[in-house]
């Protein structure tokens, strides 16, 4: 059982992040740098829960006797998480060292972003931490990407994971 409470989530991780690359590639090269979409909008709110239910009920029902234990949902929910956020993350890099204007992009846009709402956003941040970012993005390096897009990924899949095991758990009769 313990093979299949891997290989189940192995496996549609990778099927997720394959579509995650797709739509990452088709963003890019259509114009719209997928790094920057705000994070309301982000496709992982809709393919990271989406993929942790067909892996938790194909799980449930064709390997494990149509049971789930809720720490088998929270189990197969992380390591989707966690194989999405390691793949993407490979991803990332290597599509910069690919493609180098991606990573300049990236930084031309969060520049503009940041000068053009300065105002606005010195009430919320406060002026000093903007003049910090603005003076750290020319140092963004692919690895500060890969990092980034890793830890939301995780963070997005655990939220996700916590109410799908709920919803999805099945216990025995």
């Amino acid at each position: 059982m313990k093979k299949t409470l891997v290989s189940v989530p192995v496996q549609y991780g990778a099927a997720a992040s394959a579509l995650l690359m797709i739509l990452f590639v088709v963003l890019f090269y259509s114009g719209r740098h997928p790094m920057s979409i705000p994070v309301f909008f982000d496709v992982r709110f809709v393919i990271l829960p989406l993929f942790m239910v067909i892996a938790m009920k194909d799980f449930r029902d064709n390997r494990n006797e149509n049971v789930l234990h809720f720490w088998q949902g929270l189990s197969i929910g992380f390591i989707l998480s966690a194989v999405v956020a390691i793949i993407m993350s490979l991803f990332i890099i290597l599509f910069v060292a690919i493609d180098p204007d991606f990573l300049q992009l990236y930084i031309d846009e969060r520049v503009k972003l940041l000068t053009e709402h300065r105002h606005q956003l010195t009430e919320t941040i406060g002026d000093e931490t903007i003049q910090l970012q603005l003076d750290k993005l020319p140092f963004t390096t692919s690895y500060n990407l890969a990092v980034d897009y890793f830890f939301k990924t995780l963070g997005i899949g655990v939220f996700s994971n916590i109410i799908i095991s709920i919803i999805l758990r099945k216990q025995p009769n």
